[in-house]
């Protein structure tokens, strides 16, 4: 049961069932010199790790952060409170939150050796993040799932806090138990970040051709050795994730969120050449981006794109398979079924019993033919919980995206509807070697 608690206080923590004595202190918004205009975005540089107790960052003003690899917006927050009495060495604790289009980043620190006059003495620790965090706004509750301080923000709550107001309350719950109140000051500079359209939308000169499948579908070692050359890793100073290959002119797809605060990233195919790719295009509300690599540098058999199931959905209880980079293992393939067809507000959703783990994320999610049906998304519903993975449904990808289905993988030939099967593709009798 979450307390309906609303503070006048700029900073207020409160920790559910803790009895010591709570004693409020002001902290500065910024330790920037210069004044900002409310309607303007300051553009800095991060040096050093914000993660700490006194980040030399803005608080509660919108930002436009660079850095060698390309910028991002964001908005800073930071709450504390001491525990104790105001002069006595207390302690605590504190929260500084990063805010960006596509995830909620959270330091929570614990330092002791406190007092209103002297201030803190000694070092402060970090304290655990749990896996799940409550984000109330108004009356309304989203609960996000992520791991190391980090979150995913949901279509829904950009669309909140996209429409609040200078009365709506925000509150951030973590663990279930601790409550950290953001200032009307955040909730209005959140209001600007979420009503940018923080989207990458250069033209995709491309269409995807159709690509003949087995009527009958294959042997598991074979589809996964037609599989795997197409699925690339892709790497970036904050972390590796998935990607495969949706065109022969050097089109890959991946979700939004690995390349979100990066312009360029590196591409390993699955012979280990490596290359760089430039992110062209970044969905802001399906979490899909869109990277190119130069297709004059790699050979044909580099560039080979998988059919996509573009004519229908899956079935429930489909046989599926999902293919990515978890935990730096290349090229790992995991079973499952449809367990569900999910729909948000923004797009459709492919629940499956495979497992998804940080890694495997824009990866592809195929059916038995080896058709793409989605593209993974590991931040989708909690990664790592057993039985629970997600996929973007691959027909609402490419929708998001603008990218049309060529009818023909011939100019000369047309495919009569005889020739397709149920997901679009041209079906043959024998298998595909």
């Amino acid at each position: 049961m979450f307390k309906n608690y609303r503070s006048n206080s700029v900073c207020k923590i409160i920790q559910i069932g803790l009895l010591s004595t709570l004693i409020t202190t002001s902290i500065s918004t910024s330790k920037l010199t210069n004044t900002v205009k409310a309607n303007e975005i300051t553009n800095i540089s991060i040096e050093n790790d914000w993660r700490s107790r006194s980040p030399d960052v803005p608080f509660s003003k919108l930002v436009r952060v660079t850095n060698p690899l390309g910028s991002y917006l964001a908005v800073f927050d930071r709450n504390y409170r001491r525990f104790g009495g105001w002069l006595n060495r207390g302690t605590e604790i504190g929260f500084i939150t990063r805010f960006t289009f596509d995830e909620i980043d959270l330091f929570v620190y614990q330092q002791a050796g406190c007092d209103a006059i002297l201030g803190c003495f000694g070092h402060g620790q970090s304290q655990a993040v749990g896996t799940t965090l409550d984000v109330l706004v108004g009356q309304d509750i989203y609960r996000l799932y992520g791991e190391n301080g980090t979150f995913p923000v949901s279509s829904e709550l950009r669309t909140a806090l996209r429409n609040s107001n200078d009365s709506t309350s925000m509150r951030i719950v973590i663990n279930q138990n601790v409550t950290n109140d953001i200032g009307g000051g955040t909730v209005r500079e959140l209001k600007r970040l979420y009503s940018m359209e923080e989207s990458l939308n250069r033209p995709i000169e491309t269409k995807i051709a159709l690509i003949s499948v087995s009527e009958e579908p294959p042997s598991l070692e074979s589809l996964v050795a037609r599989i795997i050359p197409s699925v690339v890793k892709i790497q970036t100073s904050y972390g590796e994730a998935t990607g495969f290959i949706l065109s022969k002119d050097g089109f890959i797809i991946t979700n939004r969120h690995v390349v979100s605060r990066v312009n360029k990233a590196q591409i390993t195919f699955y012979d280990q050449t490596k290359i760089e790719a430039n992110v062209i295009n970044r969905d802001s509300s399906a979490d899909i981006a869109i990277l190119s690599v130069n297709p004059i540098l790699l050979s044909r058999d580099q560039l080979k794109p998988l059919p996509i199931c573009y004519a229908k959905y899956p079935n429930l209880g489909e046989n599926v398979i999902a293919v990515g980079n978890p935990l730096s293992l290349s090229n790992t393939i995991t079973r499952g079924i449809v367990s569900g067809i999910r729909e948000t507000q923004s797009q459709t959703l492919i629940q499956t019993d495979a497992s998804v783990n940080p890694g495997n994320s824009g990866g592809p999610l195929l059916n038995q033919y080896g058709e793409v049906i989605g593209v993974v998304n590991a931040r989708v519903g909690g990664a790592g919980v057993q039985g629970l993975g997600f996929a973007i449904s691959i027909i609402n990808a490419l929708e998001r995206l603008g990218i049309d289905i060529e009818t023909s993988s011939n100019p000369s030939t047309r495919f009569t509807s005889n020739e397709l099967n149920s997901c679009g593709n041209p079906s043959i009798a024998n298998n595909i070697e």
